[in-house]
């Protein structure tokens, strides 16, 4: 017979803390309290079960939960989403572990035609293989009074190639100056990082961007 989950029921020891209980009655009570036992025991690592240890008496990665930030956690499930979602990156951009790099538009961000979003593009290179874990616009220089949404796109391909890319795209209402957004884009040692203006209906004015690794 197999169990799965902690025990809804409980054993009765009426007949059995006794010696002069009778023995018929006692055999009843025994089983039921055998099966409770195998049901508190078959419950090791199941739902609503016994928590399991491993060989070093430590509670198995596998059985942890994912504990959000806002319950004092990281939100994430390996040590690289964690640095990113807590904002930490700090180390040499060389190893391919944390660092980061300061990305700047200047003036009034155009993007009604395809020749400025060609002329505006950023292509800065990464001097080794590394991942984007999250981009953030950390700044803009002004607002001009626009209603709609500025969109700055962090791509490893240009703008025209944005369908096969892997993006990140920083997303600011007309009245937002700062965003963060994370996200998972691979660049090639020596590769390029592509940033480039897709919307420029939020009206901004230049803008701060740092990319972050991980």
């Amino acid at each position: 017979m197999t169990y799965a989950g902690w025990p809804v029921a409980t054993f009765s020891a009426t007949n059995l803390d006794s010696g002069t209980r009778s023995p018929n009655l006692a055999r009843e009570d025994l089983y039921e309290a055998v099966v409770t036992l195998l049901h508190v025991l078959e419950s090791r690592g199941s739902v609503n079960g016994l928590c399991p240890l491993d060989a070093s008496g430590k509670i198995p990665v596998s059985h942890l939960p994912v504990v959000p930030i806002s319950l004092g956690g990281t939100g994430a499930t390996n040590a690289a989403a964690a640095r990113v979602a807590l904002g930490i990156n700090s180390g040499a951009v060389a190893s391919g572990v944390g660092g980061s790099m300061a990305i700047n538009f200047n003036g009034n961000l155009q993007t009604t035609t395809g020749a400025n979003a060609s002329i505006m593009q950023k292509t800065p290179l990464c001097p080794a293989a590394v991942t984007i874990g999250a981009a953030q616009v950390c700044g803009v220089d002004g607002l001009d009074g626009e209603s709609g949404t500025t969109q700055i796109v962090i791509s490893n391909k240009p703008y025209d190639q944005e369908g096969t890319a892997d993006t990140i795209i920083l997303s600011l209402a007309y009245n937002q100056t700062a965003v963060r957004v994370i996200g998972n884009i691979p660049i090639a040692n020596n590769g390029t990082i592509y940033a480039y203006i897709k919307s420029v209906d939020g009206g901004h004015i230049g803008a701060q961007i740092i990319v972050e690794f991980v």
